[in-house]
């Protein structure tokens, strides 16, 4: 267990990968004693994002800063287009410059606001939609 552990917050193997591994190392008996393959996999992604989201969750609307390292994507492509800055009713919208292309040629756009699944330090989570093509863009 603590080699999977080790194995899904240090190394960039496949999910896969790290569960073959370890389990290669095991005996027979041991084998057959293991849960179910999936859910051992799904423990290690789990495992492998709580390590990877070290961030701290604000404690109120003042203290919710966006560093730049946060503010691109994984390919380095601008993900936060707009902050209206450390305001009470702060805006903050995030999508990359080729969904917001998308978004000029869609056939049909919905919006959604959404206050049921949002953390309480915030008020409204507002999502947009658009239809391109007769395929769903979000």
């Amino acid at each position: 267990r603590t080699k999977t552990n080790d194995a899904a917050k240090q190394t960039g193997h496949s999910t896969h990968d790290i569960v073959a591994d370890c389990v290669s190392r095991l005996s027979d008996h041991a084998v057959s004693t293991l849960p179910n393959l999936q859910h051992i996999k799904r423990t290690v992604q789990r495992i492998r994002q709580r390590h990877k989201n070290l961030l701290s969750l604000p404690t109120n609307r003042d203290s919710l800063l966006i560093d730049t390292q946060h503010i691109k994507t994984a390919r380095g492509r601008t993900f936060l287009q707009f902050d209206s800055g450390l305001i009470d009713q702060r805006i903050l919208i995030f999508s990359t410059k080729k969904q917001l292309k998308m978004f000029k040629n869609a056939n049909s756009i919905y919006l959604d606001g959404i206050f049921s699944v949002v953390p309480e330090l915030y008020f409204q989570l507002y999502t947009s939609h658009a239809t391109l093509k007769k395929k769903s863009v979000e």
